[in-house]
């Protein structure tokens, strides 16, 4: 269930670790998700590390809501060329923040969706012959590698 406040599924979100989900390529701020929302009471910007470049954005505190945007957001967002339907998962746990670009597309067709998986640089594409329609798959992560743990 999408958050009335946030516009995320904040729910599944915990404070360390939060997800981003783009709705418009044309978005120049980002809401952040309500879990995470206290660790920016203080903050005037967000500093974090994605593939080695570091990236500094702008974090405006309202009264309900908390979002991020500037000049670094965009150049990040045109960096890992983000756009409608990818989602940003940040990783806050170490000392630096992280940040992972991951592409999500719905399935239309009802017909059997592919799922590419990025292992150790190679590429395995495993069928999801299910059969459910408007169900997500992942389509590309930029290269990066989601590790359980």
């Amino acid at each position: 269930m999408v958050c009335a406040i946030c516009h995320s599924h904040c729910e599944s979100d915990i404070e360390q670790t939060f997800r981003i989900v783009i709705r418009d390529d044309y978005e120049a701020l980002a809401n952040i998700p309500c879990t995470a929302r206290n660790r920016f009471n203080q903050m005037s910007g967000l500093n974090f590390k994605a593939d080695g470049r570091r990236y500094v954005v702008d974090v405006y505190r309202g009264h309900k809501t908390t979002l991020i945007g500037g000049d670094d957001w965009a150049k990040f967002k045109h960096d890992f060329d983000v756009g409608q339907g990818n989602v940003v998962v940040f990783d806050m746990t170490g000392r630096t923040a992280k940040a992972y670009v991951a592409g999500v597309e719905a399935e239309e067709q009802g017909g059997a969706a592919e799922e590419v998986v990025a292992v150790d640089e190679e590429e395995e594409v495993v069928n999801d012959d299910h059969g459910l329609e408007d169900a997500l798959a992942f389509v590309n992560t930029r290269g990066f590698v989601f590790e359980d743990g």
